[in-house]
Parts: C-alpha cells; sequence; structure tokens
C-alpha cells in the first residue's frame, strides 16, 4: 500500500488523535480540522485540500501544522512535512476531484 493510500485509509484515526491530544472544542475541530482532505502524499510531504481558501491556510500554518504532523506520525509512523492548497491553488481538475471524494 503507498503512503497516500496508507495515509487516507488512517485519517479518521489521525483526527481523533488531532481532536483528543491537543484537547480541541468542537467548534475549532468542525471549523479547521474536520474540512481537511488529503490531496496527494508525495516526496514526504502530504498534501491538504483546504476548502476555505487563503485565511483558512495561514490559521492552519499557524496554529494546526504541528499537531497534525505529530497526530500523523503517531498513528501511521510516516514522518510527513505538511503543505495546504485551496481549490483554486490545486491545479488539475481530477486531483481536486480525488481529494473531495
Amino acid at each position: 500500500m503507498n503512503d497516500f493510500a496508507f495515509l487516507k485509509e488512517n485519517w479518521p484515526a489521525v483526527l481523533d488523535r488531532i481532536r483528543e491530544d491537543y484537547a480541541l472544542t468542537n467548534v475549532s475541530f468542525n471549523t479547521w480540522i474536520l474540512p481537511l482532505k488529503i490531496q496527494k502524499v508525495e516526496n514526504g510531504v502530504v498534501t491538504l485540500l483546504v476548502p476555505d481558501g487563503e485565511i483558512a491556510i495561514n490559521i492552519l500554518t499557524r496554529k494546526y501544522t504541528l499537531p497534525i504532523r505529530v497526530s500523523i506520525e503517531e498513528v501511521t509512523g510516516l514522518s510527513l512535512e505538511v503543505r495546504y492548497v485551496s481549490p483554486d491553488m490545486s491545479a488539475p481538475e481530477e486531483q481536486r476531484n480525488d481529494a473531495i471524494s
């Protein structure tokens, strides 16, 4: 199984770990973390699709990148950098559709 498929399969557990270990309120979790979709994993970087665009990317970068990285590694053993893109930043249409579904 490749890293993308492995992370996608374990994504619900990663989300649970983020919520529990970092004591996020339901509002914070539902606003910033739950909407994230895995777009791709390549060259040690996971690219997460952020539906709400640049403002959300700025907040995620400042507040949630470390919890996301740590939770991914704890659940999956994968040590990945985290990159965020909004739908208008991710070029190929088929990649967008794969990440959303």
